[in-house]
């Protein structure tokens, strides 16, 4: 279970002569709940699947999420997933890969559709001690 939304967010807008606006506004508030299944669940997991149903606070309806990462091996994850908004007829599919150098790991993910302006590129770097 996850809430989100406290304080303010930085967004910023591409006008049509190229430039760049930034801005802030309230953070969108919601609340998430989901679960995670791996298999196997002992010893090493090479497939996961997540489901959950996110409520945005001021927006119509449920937006519900599936996800399904595949680790063929150790050093690398392909992701993949959908956030669906039924009363809104919206389909964003997400997808994703991840790289394990023991110390290291490179995650990245991209939303390719702009709706809502929930289209982005994200890379995560994550260093174990």
């Amino acid at each position: 279970m996850v809430f989100r939304g406290l304080g303010h967010e930085t967004n910023y807008h591409i006008i049509e002569t190229g430039q760049t606006t930034l801005g802030s506004q309230l953070a969108r508030q919601s609340l998430e709940v989901g679960a995670t299944l791996q298999y196997p669940s002992e010893d090493k997991t090479y497939l996961s699947i997540s489901f959950a149903n996110e409520k945005r606070f001021g927006e119509e309806g449920l937006w519900y999420k599936a996800g399904i990462e595949i680790i063929p091996f150790s050093e690398f994850s392909l992701r993949g997933g959908t956030m669906i908004n039924f009363e809104q007829s919206l389909f964003i599919p997400r997808m994703g890969l991840g790289i394990n150098a023991g110390v290291v790991q490179i995650d990245y993910m991209i939303a390719p559709k702009n709706i809502l302006v929930e289209q982005f590129h994200q890379i995560g770097l994550t260093i174990q001690f």
